[in-house]
């Protein structure tokens, strides 16, 4: 029964009367040709990707019998990418309009160069809602457009005015802290101030505002020349009474966002400008006794402490004592400071020689030997050698 009624239908014939034996009733089977519409099918780029600064076009695309003049509509949703600042079409109040006969129409975007980095990609969408006259095509409707950032994840570093050497007591040096290039989110860099010698301490020998130093960069700042943001630090360089080695340090960089630091090198060596300043403590009469016996005497260093190895050369001088009689003659005596910030001294010995003879009083002098590396407060101590036996 089927068989005939599609034969009627596209054979043309004309309406027939078809007997249903089941249902015992008649059914009138009208010429369909008369009742189809001409009608099309829609749909839209599932993809498109451009980089900042570049303009591509989305393309609706039509199929079927109906190719007049449509106008269809569409809405755009943002995403990461934004409409306006990220990205224009030349989108006319949400519709597009297809040319009589056109199979395709085009959105054209453009995304907007901002010279600043963003996420490596940003996304909108482009939806196709509407099509009068035809459908939409299911699974068709929807374009996602992928911007590319064309900017480089920003790096920085640090400059310092007059890097390299610098000495105690010559004022502090300025670190700048540079960002490459703007941002699209403000970035958070630490730097700090990392000893490089044992006895090198930050906030002792130098600082820099503290141990930590923190700079949000500011989402999309620039500075004034054009050179990207900068944050500028004072390093201040201790001047202080500790006789010590050079010392030095580096800055180091950390930040927040995956951004990383370029790789620096540069050391800030501090040359100490403290001259060890010595003295020769008064030793004053020592006992000759019976037998040879050594007598102690110390240096001092004014007004300092050591945090390096300083040495004291001496040597002795006869006065009414004599040397290989009275005493064992010294040439070329040291004395060693011990490293310490609480006792600046240094010690030695000469040797008296005893016997059992009596003789006057004697006296011999300790002399601290002039050098370049220190300078001598007091440099001679008197010794007097005390007669103990009966005349």
């Amino acid at each position: 029964m089927f068989g005939k009624v599609l034969r009627s239908l596209f054979t043309q014939e004309k309406p027939k009367t078809i007997r249903h034996n089941r249902l015992r009733s008649r059914l009138t089977l009208l010429d369909l040709e008369s009742r189809l519409v001409p009608t099309a099918v829609y749909s839209i780029d599932a993809t498109k990707s451009l980089t900042e600064g570049e303009s591509r076009f989305v393309t609706v695309r039509r199929s079927g019998d109906d190719l007049s003049q449509r106008t269809v509509s569409l809405a755009i949703y943002n995403g990461t990418a934004i409409g306006g600042k990220d990205f224009t079409t030349d989108l006319v109040a949400g519709k597009l309009t297809f040319d009589e006969g056109a199979e395709t129409a085009s959105i054209q975007i453009t995304a907007t160069d901002e010279q600043m980095y963003e996420k490596p990609q940003e996304t909108f969408r482009i939806v196709l809602t509407s099509a009068p006259g035809g459908r939409i095509q299911y699974g068709g409707n929807t374009c996602t457009v992928t911007i590319n950032d064309n900017d480089p994840k920003p790096t920085f570093w640090y400059d310092v005015s007059n890097a390299g050497e610098t000495r105690e007591g010559n004022g502090n040096l300025t670190v700048t802290l540079r960002l490459s290039n703007p941002s699209y989110e403000a970035t958070h860099v630490k730097i700090a101030l990392i000893p490089n010698a044992q006895y090198a301490k930050v906030g002792y020998d130098a600082s820099l505002t503290g141990v930590y130093s923190s700079y949000y960069f500011t989402a999309g700042k620039m500075s004034a020349d054009g050179s990207g943001p900068t944050k500028t630090f004072t390093l201040t360089i201790k001047d202080d009474s500790v006789v010590e080695d050079t010392e030095s340090f580096f800055l180091r960089m950390t930040a927040d966002k995956g951004l990383q630091p370029r790789v620096q090198s540069d050391e800030i060596v501090i040359r100490d400008n403290d001259i060890p300043k010595i003295k020769l403590l008064p030793i004053g009469g020592r006992v000759e006794g019976h037998v040879d016996h050594d007598v102690e005497f110390r240096f001092q260093l004014v007004g300092q402490t050591a945090e390096r190895t300083i040495t004291a050369f001496w040597f002795t001088q006869n006065g009414s004592a004599v040397s290989g009689q009275d005493y064992d003659a010294v040439s070329n005596g040291q004395a060693v400071f011990q490293i310490s910030a609480y006792y600046p001294y240094a010690k030695a010995k000469v040797r008296i020689r005893g016997d059992k003879g009596w003789a006057p009083n004697e006296n011999f002098f300790i002399k601290l030997a002039p050098r370049v590396d220190y300078v001598s407060v007091t440099d001679t101590a008197e010794i007097v050698i005390l007669n103990d036996d009966p005349r």
